[in-house]
């Protein structure tokens, strides 16, 4: 079994289904996957109804292939590092998730893994850099929350969720 599956279900139950939440610059979004993202793989032509029938299959491969494998999460020895990691980008962008986690492992930040950043990733301690990139994670929602104040509506989500991965990687 992928190391991807453990996180699938997490997502899924932080994400719920179909949903069109005045002020979320996602847009409409079936559990956590955006029209934009959807079209992005299965054609421009998408719309909000062929979302609201969004298949597993369909999800799935949008979650590995568009998160899980291009934040090259099966390459990160640490499986806590990786799930959050990975809901990080799936939450935020892959690029802001990759952005954060190479300031704190000191590698230019270009949003892009590549080798020196899993190099750097996987040779540092995992639970110490785990703590770091999860307190990174919760001041960049803080400060999200602080520049748009509309979002403060998710605050309680968005912490449940930290502290939900949190007792996904350490329970």
């Amino acid at each position: 079994m992928e190391r991807y599956d453990k996180l699938v279900p997490f997502i899924l139950k932080f994400e719920g289904g179909y949903a069109e939440v005045q002020g979320d610059l996602g847009g409409p979004t079936c559990s956590g996957i955006t029209l934009n993202t959807y079209r992005a793989y299965y054609g421009a032509d998408k719309t909000k109804e062929d979302l609201k029938h969004l298949t597993r299959t369909e999800w799935t491969h949008i979650f590995k292939n568009g998160f899980w494998d291009k934040c090259k999460c099966d390459k990160i020895d640490n499986q806590s590092i990786a799930y959050l990691l990975c809901d990080f980008a799936w939450h935020s962008g892959v690029k802001t998730a990759v952005k954060v986690i190479q300031g704190l492992v000191g590698v230019s930040q270009d949003g892009l893994i590549g080798n020196q950043t899993l190099n750097a990733i996987n040779s540092k301690n995992g639970e110490k850099l785990f703590y770091r990139f999860l307190k990174a994670r919760q001041e960049f929602l803080y400060n999200l929350i602080s520049k748009r104040p509309d979002y403060q509506k998710f605050e309680l989500g968005f912490m449940r969720r930290l502290f939900g991965l949190y007792s996904l990687c350490y329970s």
